[in-house]
């Protein structure tokens, strides 16, 4: 009697087990169940919603727009506007547009007087004519340093203080291509001290330079302003043999200059004195020489650049021409400052 309780207890079981798995498998039933969103929740999946259908129309809208190439209407420069219709380019859209080679831009011929008409002459020759590689001997630096600089005046220099030396070398000589031999040159005025992101300028006197082309100055870049900066950088005249041969003693050898192309990033003034950073490439030599703008005007001297190894970043740090000025100023030089905006033109004949 006893087993049979026990068989059908076991039997009664198994019914039970096998009547809640056949509940588990009816349409809808889950072992568990979501809780259903709450209503913040659905209005905010439906903003998503929203704002991804908006982000589609205007990624459409810009294709649309880059489909066209940019236009030239005239001698005005065109882009296109919504829907890809053609208007015209402001000064601030010109700003940011890619530079034309240095070589294809008319140097003002305001800067040299003797020169060729300033259609005949690009910025690269201006830059060419104007630049100085500056060397300094002796004194208490080991063997010989070299930077830039460049004419302000007739037979007048500027370059960095640090380029010179503190205190400075015995012997300082320029040379370039429009002097055509290395010249002797002599400190007349200069920055109290070296001091990184403060005032750091040399003027030099230059012999026989009274007839050299020389740049004038331009107040500082904005962002995003195109910029050229010119000089001797140490990565180039590695190479060059002009700068060996001088290195060596011929006076007559002369290094090609070198330029390269950046915009303006960001003004700043950590040490009192304003700085321009921007991302034309500049390395050891370049210290010195002159950022101009398309114009061929200086708004800045290169000085220094400031390097994160860790994410391989540079960034080059010129002087601005308010500090060049002042200092032109308190030696008696008288340098204007133009305040207008460059708009730069293309030498006859080229695209």
């Amino acid at each position: 009697m006893r087993r049979r309780r026990l068989g059908l207890g076991l039997r009664i079981g198994c019914l039970a087990a096998a009547a809640v798995l056949a509940a588990f498998q009816l349409p809808g039933v889950l072992l568990y169940p979501a809780p259903p969103p709450a209503p913040e929740t659905a209005v905010l999946v439906a903003l998503q919603k929203e704002a991804n259908q908006a982000l589609s129309r205007q990624v459409a809208q810009m294709r649309q727009d880059l489909a066209g190439n940019v236009c030239v209407a005239g001698d005005r420069l065109m882009r296109h506007g919504p829907g890809g219709a053609p208007v015209p380019a402001s000064d601030a859209d010109d700003a940011s547009l890619p530079p034309p080679p240095v070589e294809r831009i008319a140097a003002p011929a305001v800067h040299d007087p003797a020169a060729a008409p300033a259609e005949q002459r690009s910025l690269a020759d201006l830059l060419d004519a104007a630049t100085v590689l500056v060397l300094a001997r002796g004194g208490q630096r080991e063997g010989s340093g070299f930077g830039t600089g460049f004419f302000v005046a007739p037979g007048l220099v500027v370059t960095n203080l640090h380029v010179v030396g503190d205190p400075p070398a015995d012997e300082i000589w320029v040379t370039s291509k429009a002097l055509n031999r290395a010249t002797r040159a002599k400190l007349l005025a200069r920055s109290p001290r070296v001091e990184i992101g403060g005032p750091d300028f040399a003027l030099l006197e230059v012999e026989d330079g009274g007839e050299q082309a020389r740049l004038s100055l331009a107040a500082p870049a904005d962002r995003l302003q195109n910029v050229v900066a010119a000089g001797f950088p140490k990565l180039v005249m590695d190479t060059d043999a002009g700068f060996r041969r001088l290195r060596a003693g011929d006076r007559s050898a002369v290094p090609e200059m070198a330029v390269s192309q950046g915009v303006v990033t960001a003004r700043q003034s950590p040490a009192g004195t304003p700085l321009i950073l921007h991302t034309a490439s500049v390395s050891g030599g370049n210290s010195g020489g002159p950022l101009v703008d398309q114009c061929g005007r200086v708004v800045g001297m290169n000085t220094f650049v400031r390097t994160e190894r860790e994410q391989a970043a540079q960034m080059s740090y010129a002087l601005a021409t308010d500090a060049l000025a002042t200092f032109l100023a308190e030696a008696g030089v008288e340098v204007p400052v133009a305040s207008d905006l460059c708009r730069p033109n293309r030498m006859e004949g080229q695209p």
